[in-house]
């Protein structure tokens, strides 16, 4: 027989985006940094949310072309961007500061899109930055990809090209993606609630939006 040690921790969506200068987490920056979470069991889901911008570290640099995707695609978010307050040791204290309570009271299901860049570049630049962060090792060893879901939700109703794009933008319920950290995160949790909702029983309450809220 097996004994539980203590009540099971509820779990915590937390869908992650970030945006950088540059491809690689070892040489260039992370520029801000959003998430937004909802507990697993609440009705209305009204989400937590964090967000930074950081000062570029002193001993990086942006890669050339994604400056120049930055200055000829999105010149107001880059604008935004480059009036960060917060070094970037201080945007990666800010965002412990908000994660450590979450990690004591929820069991943290991440998401990121796509995962498998958000989650390694954040985590790279936490331990070179702010090694003694006190964040749990396993943090974001597991995190879920948005991108892999989508996908096989297309293809299991055979939706490609404008039929893939059309229903993304209805599981996202039209909300935009701007390449603001918390903005896209708001309509990729948007996305993944809805996609959750379809796909899994007992179905989760239809997200419409995505509402101001923070802890």
């Amino acid at each position: 027989m097996t004994t539980r040690t203590g009540p099971q921790k509820e779990r915590l969506f937390l869908m992650l985006d970030i945006e950088t200068d540059g491809p690689e987490s070892l040489k260039h920056n992370l520029r801000s940094s959003g998430l937004v979470g909802i507990p697993e069991f609440q009705q209305t889901p009204e989400p937590l949310q964090f967000y930074t911008t950081l000062q570029p570290a002193p001993d990086r640099q942006g890669h050339p072309a994604t400056l120049a995707w930055w200055a000829t695609r999105c010149q107001e978010q880059w604008r935004h961007l480059e009036q960060a307050e917060r070094t970037h040791v201080e945007g990666l204290q800010a965002l412990v500061d908000w994660l450590k309570p979450l990690t004591h009271r929820y069991h943290l299901h991440w998401i990121a899109m796509p995962a498998s860049f958000d989650a390694p570049f954040l985590w790279c630049y936490l331990q070179q930055y702010l090694p003694d962060h006190g964040l749990p090792e396993k943090l974001l060893l597991h995190v879920e990809c948005l991108s892999t879901l989508r996908n096989l939700f297309c293809l299991s109703r055979g939706l490609y090209g404008a039929q893939k794009a059309q229903a993304e933008q209805e599981l996202s319920n039209h909300l935009p993606h701007p390449h603001h950290a918390l903005e896209d995160a708001k309509q990729q949790m948007c996305m993944y609630w809805n996609l959750k909702r379809t796909l899994c029983a007992p179905p989760a309450p239809r997200l419409t939006q995505v509402p101001v809220a923070s802890i």
